[in-house]
């Protein structure tokens, strides 16, 4: 058990939270570029569908996206879910409750959920 919160423990077992080098900080910040990841996961798990309604030109700071991030970062950008401003995407960036609130609008605009999770 990794916390005593059960959604939080349910989506590391599902593999849409996983940590850094093998170490869990719950109660830590999230940057975009992780937001950006776990979205991703989370869509791939539900299997929902989104239509493409930008290019996935490279941000300005494209250098400054982790690897490991990237593709999540030009998939939600494809999809208008999560998407930078002024060109730049702003990785290292800590997500504000503002850019939260937008992304779960956007989602639940495009029905995600309608298939659930399974245990």
């Amino acid at each position: 058990m990794l916390t005593k919160h059960e959604y939080v423990n349910k989506a590391y077992s599902l593999g849409i939270i996983s940590g850094v080098k093998d170490k869990f900080f719950p109660k830590e910040n999230l940057t975009r570029e992780q937001c950006a990841v776990v979205i991703s996961k989370l869509i791939s798990i539900t299997k929902e569908k989104f239509e493409e309604k930008n290019n996935a030109e490279s941000y300005k700071d494209h250098d400054m996206i982790s690897n490991w991030a990237k593709e999540s970062v030009y998939n939600l950008k494809k999809y208008n879910l999560m998407v930078g401003e002024n060109e730049k995407f702003t990785p290292k960036q800590e997500l504000s409750v503002e850019q939260a609130v937008t992304i779960i609008s956007k989602i639940s605009e495009n029905s995600i959920f309608s298939n659930p999770i399974a245990d």
